[in-house]
């Protein structure tokens, strides 16, 4: 087994709030994202839903593992932070940034698929 992997940015410098890139995960299993810049205070829930839809009420908050602190969460407040999500039951991931008061914030996807 051989994985395939796919990069893109889904929030690139962003100094205001808002979904960015939405990503349709397709066959892909794992989602890597890593969260850079330069604010000292923003606020980055991750979300994911079966379907893209601009219904709000259809994407709800997905928890990934903080892999410096090795714990589950679905919102990322800290710079030079990666997370890693199982998204083989969702069709669509977001990182929708909620607040930032200074500097840009950029979040970049790794998606892995097992082939």
């Amino acid at each position: 087994m051989s994985n395939k992997w796919q990069s893109q940015m889904a929030q690139n410098a962003a100094t205001t709030t808002g979904d960015g890139t939405i990503v349709q995960l397709g066959d892909n299993n794992s989602l890597v994202v890593t969260v850079y810049g330069t604010s000292t205070s923003f606020s980055i829930i991750f979300k994911a839903a079966l379907t893209n839809s601009s219904d709000a009420s259809q994407w709800s908050p997905i928890a990934g593992i903080r892999q410096d602190t090795q714990t589950y969460t679905s919102t990322a407040t800290v710079l030079s932070t990666s997370y890693v999500f199982d998204v083989s039951k969702w069709g669509y991931f977001k990182a929708q940034i909620t607040a930032i008061s200074d500097g840009n914030v950029s979040v970049s996807y790794n998606t892995v698929m097992d082939s």
